[in-house]
């Protein structure tokens, strides 16, 4: 079915894609990132980081469209469009350590852990043979909950139960998202009304943070997404819309995905009793996913410059 209408999609099928990936999305750029509740977070908090974050990924997904990216460049440099809204439109994260944090965490997290590894390789996963699809999703678990240690030396870890509801609860998204996404179409076909409608709606809500902050380092953000548009059109080809990976034939496979916050739950509870003051594996993983990432941009960079387009 999701073949058949994927060049037919209509609006709200393009809205419910948007929707389904921006609470998976959600749920490791904020849940698995700080691993445990934070205060004032409420359900309000909550629908409105889900709204921020399916904008920024109908954003990257309408830019993809236009653009047709293929192949590991070309949905890291999605990933990374859509993380530097976010931390750009949303918050002002992005403009805090330039040019340091147009790596971390807009790229270094939200393109490689988010998108590529959460959101992509995730659903893939869903089509492998169990055996390695558990593997995956254990070792990926693990990886977030070693992340986790670091926690203890910023604040205070709360007890084991509200750590579990908030991981493991909020973790329901992504076989949910999952099964939402068998049932629309694959491909996200390019429509010119709707990226005309996404860049409105992307520069309003830049231009009211300039007029309020009059930060002049808001700039950063239309310049790397100007420049991302121009790469993702170089090694793209105009006309090979954005697909996700296919349904697998099983679609209970999706309910093993809970595999991460569980291990991440766990493997987090386990750190912070070995080490209750807290490690610093953030070093670690700042400079691995961020070494990681430029890689990639070196890439996409090379793919592009050697474009015949």
């Amino acid at each position: 079915m999701a073949e058949a209408t994927a060049h037919g999609a209509r609006a709200w099928q393009r809205g419910m894609v948007a929707l389904a990936l921006g609470a998976a999305m959600a749920f490791f750029s904020e849940m698995l990132f700080w691993s445990a509740p934070q205060p004032g977070d409420s359900a309000a908090t909550f629908l409105l980081v889900w709204m921020f974050y399916s904008l920024a990924v109908w954003a990257a997904l309408v830019a993809s469209a236009w653009a047709g990216p293929g192949g590991l460049a070309g949905l890291f440099l999605a990933g990374s469009m859509a993380g530097w809204l976010v931390e750009g439109l949303a918050v002002d994260q992005l403009y805090s350590a330039l040019p340091f944090s147009i790596l971390w965490t807009p790229m270094a997290w939200h393109a490689l852990i988010s998108v590529i590894l959460g959101l992509w390789l995730v659903r893939r996963a869903a089509g492998w043979r169990p055996a390695r699809q558990v593997t995956f999703l254990i070792a990926f678990g693990a990886m977030l909950g070693v992340w986790a240690w670091y926690w203890p030396l910023e604040r205070a870890v709360p007890p084991p139960g509200t750590t579990f509801a908030y991981l493991v609860g909020a973790g329901l998204v992504l076989p949910v998202a999952n099964l939402v996404l068998d049932h629309l179409p694959r491909r996200y076909p390019y429509r010119r009304g709707e990226a005309r409608a996404a860049l409105a709606v992307v520069a309003l809500i830049w231009a009211l943070k300039l007029a309020v902050s009059l930060n002049v380092a808001l700039v950063t953000l239309p310049a790397l997404c100007l420049a991302t548009l121009w790469l993702m059109r170089r090694i793209g080809h105009g006309s090979a819309p954005f697909a996700l990976p296919p349904a697998p034939r099983h679609p209970a496979r999706h309910w093993l995905a809970m595999l991460i916050p569980l291990t991440a739950w766990g493997v987090a509870q386990a750190g912070w009793r070995a080490f209750p003051a807290g490690i610093a594996v953030n070093v670690v993983f700042a400079l691995g996913l961020s070494a990681a990432a430029l890689g990639l941009t070196a890439l996409a960079l090379w793919q592009g410059l050697r474009s015949s387009r």
